[in-house]
């Protein structure tokens, strides 16, 4: 039974790209190949920092993947730490 809990997870890891690239289809959202790698994303209060691969941007918001799975934080809730990260004019 653990072999199939273990295979199913590896399954859904694998497909996690793609699930991100449809919901960023579907959104509107477009990711550029040269901003998709590792960043931080800190909060601007400080209260927290989340670690994973930035795979989108636009104006609004930053879908990263991360060991949670993807999530979405809004950009003006945030700050993008790493190379991959956007020049935002304030």
């Amino acid at each position: 039974m653990e072999q199939t809990i273990v295979r199913d997870t590896r399954v859904l890891r694998s497909t996690l790209p793609m699930l991100a690239a449809f919901v960023m289809a579907i959104s509107g959202i477009q990711a550029d190949a040269r901003a998709i790698g590792p960043v931080q994303l800190k909060s601007v209060d400080g209260s927290m920092t989340v670690s994973g691969t930035l795979l989108a941007y636009d104006v609004a918001s930053y879908i990263i993947e991360t060991d949670l799975g993807i999530l979405q934080f809004s950009a003006g809730s945030v700050e993008c730490i790493g190379a991959p990260c956007p020049t935002v004019v304030k």
